[in-house]
């Protein structure tokens, strides 16, 4: 029925301690908002933009200057009004039409690093900021919680097929249905907070699952291709900041599609039934 791989139980034990730290304390982070909020974001944007660098960079078997961090921060954390990403994001890709080899190492892959890292933590800011925004930021954080931890504990036990080499054989396209069902439900649930519909809610949350999944596995894909387990060492149990965020970055950009255009209509609180007369 179920295919018994063997579990790293050390590994999971340094998992479940990692996260009973972290993840009430981003909900608390969340729910104080700036500046606190920002000072973190900051640190993860830096973080994570690095992370993704070297990766890319070990994929060519180079190294990469300190330009990622530094860039990511500022996209991250520029004034809501200003467009940096935009313009970071025309010159790498100028910078990769142009085909130079140091060019594509030195510049493009460092504001390509940034960018994906910066971009949505903006987002994720500009979501807090809006009308229910701290529901938005922890429905986020929760969909990907859920969906992750779904897929760490049965993607490798389903059977079926298995995903691709290249992304990670060890999880089965099966093994995301549970994350997936997870995440509408939370939807389903939190649909009154987010002022949506529960219809919509619930497949909200199913969007937010299959977005958390495809950002975990597009960090997979990169990691095999530099050769790399994990993206860093700096939270134990799960390897490198990018590792732990790169599901949130999928999600929170459609949170903040979501937060604008489903939410634009406030949903009336539901009220006491027909009185009977």
């Amino acid at each position: 029925m179920f295919a018994q791989p063997s579990m790293d139980l050390l590994r999971f034990a340094k998992r479940v301690s990692v996260f009973a730290v972290l993840g009430p304390g981003s909900l608390r982070l969340v729910n104080a908002g700036p500046p606190g909020l920002d000072v973190v974001v900051g640190a993860l944007a830096a973080t994570g933009a690095y992370e993704l660098a070297e990766l890319m960079a070990a994929s060519e078997g180079q190294r990469l200057p300190g330009l990622a961090p530094v860039v990511a921060v500022c996209v991250a954390l520029a004034p809501q009004k200003s467009r940096p990403s935009a313009l970071l994001s025309a010159a790498a890709i100028v910078g990769l039409a142009a085909g130079r080899r140091s060019l594509r190492q030195h510049v493009v892959a460092p504001l390509l690093s940034a960018c994906s890292v910066g971009l949505p933590l903006r987002q994720l800011l500009a979501v807090r900021r809006a009308p229910r925004g701290p529901e938005w930021v922890r429905w986020t954080l929760v969909t990907t919680w859920l969906n992750d931890g779904a897929a760490y504990l049965l993607g490798p036990r389903l059977p079926g097929p298995r995903l691709p080499a290249a992304v990670n054989p060890r999880k089965s396209w099966a093994g995301m249905t549970p994350g997936w069902a997870l995440s509408a439900g939370y939807g389903l649930f939190s649909a009154h907070k987010l002022g949506v519909s529960r219809r919509a809610g619930a497949l909200l949350g199913l969007a937010g699952g299959i977005c958390a999944s495809s950002g975990d596995l597009l960090e997979s894909t990169i990691k095999r291709c530099s050769g790399t387990a994990d993206s860093g060492k700096i939270l134990p149990g799960y390897g490198g900041v990018l590792d732990r965020i790169d599901s949130v970055l999928a999600v929170a950009l459609l949170a903040a599609v979501a937060a604008r255009q489903l939410a634009s209509t406030p949903i009336a609180p539901p009220g006491p039934g027909p009185m009977l007369t």
